[in-house]
């Protein structure tokens, strides 16, 4: 079997296919796939007129259908891919086995663990350990890079322990060496192989689990970014409080922390900074003629953001959205940020029924698709901030949100010229055509002075 580089080469240097539609047409299989068990476990095969082969990389691998007996494919979505994205076996072979990913989870002893980690801190002068839950294009994983980013700015040299991968580890490896948990690695052998001393953090309360195990013996600290309620639902409060030391985010987290954890754990606020991206004209221009091609000039466009979920109020954005269309037919719908399968099937429903709504994705130049909106709608049920309500003020852009679990209600009085909050969906829909109407470019830029 020939080794393949992150390139799309052989070692002989030759190309090899890089799409599922380049794989289809190759009449040589790849080793992974097992073509006569394939056969025999799926009838449906015989009746086809496609090649087992061209069967298992058109319909089988789309249906989570395994390319040998040997591969878990549910391991390998969770552990290395996009939330929810099928087509294991295809994403194995044009990127996963040159990257050393795993077809299905293996025991590694404690003592290779132990071992690993001494070979990971062995030439890092000021090693850092930091622990998240995954490397998808998320707030906590973008947060934790971050993070380590300014770690490596003051001298230290990142190590992450994450619980699985996603799609952005490659920015994780580049930064230091890293250990995926769902791989197999025995987790209180990783903290045997730290130096006495070594500090670690924690970057969401699911890390709690995780520092405790390692029976750490340097200082180290879970920084929590959920809500107390999202925490005590996912019975996290007893690994967050065995910490011992607790970082709360956000204000609004502060107390209901203090008083759900033991009395012995330290809860300790820092107040979070946030990053300005400046709005580059070129990527403004470019954002401009995207929605101009799709929508024309005589639009008005409404934004929310984060991962397409039900805490994030996905569904009520979207009903938000039928709404305020109905009374306002030139009115134009973004969502920056991943989605899975419930909120896909959301989106896909409300386009087939005609709502103007678009779904680029993840980006990273969200500070220009907010220039181009004139309202944000916050739907979040439950959310320690967020954030992203301060990324679309500094551009000028108000926001309307529920009266929910939202961190920001601690600082309502402070907001109130960044945007509003309110009680039902009436209340809603007023704000966001009372802003329509009335916001002016001159208050627009006293909310981008207020926020920075």
């Amino acid at each position: 079997m020939k080794r393949v580089s992150r390139h799309g080469r052989s070692e002989s240097g030759s190309a090899i296919p890089l799409t599922r539609a380049e794989l289809a047409e190759t009449t040589t299989t790849d080793p992974v796939f097992d073509a006569s068990w394939y056969a025999h476990t799926y009838p449906d095969v015989a009746a086809s007129t496609l090649s087992a082969w061209q069967h298992f990389l058109l319909v089988g691998d789309l249906e989570d259908r395994p390319p040998n007996p040997e591969f878990d494919v549910d391991f390998y979505r969770r552990t290395y891919m996009q939330l929810e994205t099928p087509g294991a076996g295809a994403h194995y072979i044009i990127e996963g086995r040159a990257r050393g990913y795993l077809t299905r989870p293996i025991t590694i002893s404690a003592r290779q663990s132990s071992r690993a980690m001494r070979a990971a801190v062995a030439y890092r002068r000021f090693p850092f350990v930091l622990v998240g839950h995954d490397a998808q294009r998320a707030g906590a994983p973008l947060l934790l890079l971050e993070v380590a980013r300014h770690l490596r700015m003051r001298g230290f040299a990142p190590i992450f322990i994450l619980q699985r991968g996603g799609p952005i580890l490659d920015r994780f490896q580049e930064l230091g060496p890293t250990f995926l948990l769902a791989e197999g690695w025995d987790v209180a052998a990783l903290g045997k192989g730290l130096r006495p001393r070594t500090p670690s953090l924690g970057s969401t309360a699911w890390s709690a689990s995780v520092l405790n195990t390692m029976k750490l013996a340097g200082p180290h600290a879970v920084a929590v970014h959920e809500m107390a309620e999202y925490v005590r639902a996912n019975d996290l409060l007893e690994p967050v409080g065995e910490t011992r030391n607790v970082i709360s985010s956000f204000p609004g987290q502060l107390a209901d922390l203090r008083a759900s954890l033991p009395a012995q754990t330290r809860v300790t606020h820092v107040q979070p900074a946030l990053i300005y991206s400046r709005v580059r004209s070129l990527a403004r221009r470019r954002v401009g003629r995207l929605l101009t091609r799709k929508w024309g000039k005589d639009r008005i466009v409404f934004l929310g953001a984060g991962f397409a979920d039900h805490r994030k109020g996905f569904d009520l954005f979207l009903a938000a959205a039928r709404r305020i269309h109905a009374r306002l037919p030139e009115a134009r719908f973004v969502w920056l940020g991943e989605r899975a399968g419930w909120g896909r099937d959301l989106a896909d429903a409300a386009i087939a029924d005609g709502l103007a709504l678009f779904m680029p994705g993840f980006v990273t130049d969200a500070a220009a698709w907010y220039a181009h909106a004139t309202v944000y709608l916050l739907t979040s049920r439950q959310d320690p901030g967020p954030t992203t309500v301060m990324d679309a003020a500094r551009a000028g852009v108000p926001f309307v949100a529920y009266r929910t679990d939202l961190g920001l209600l601690a600082h309502a009085d402070e907001l109130r010229l960044v945007g509003t909050f309110v009680d039902t969906d009436e209340e809603f829909d007023a704000q966001v055509l009372a802003y329509v109407d009335h916001d002016t470019a001159a208050r627009r830029r006293a909310r981008a002075r207020a926020v920075a």
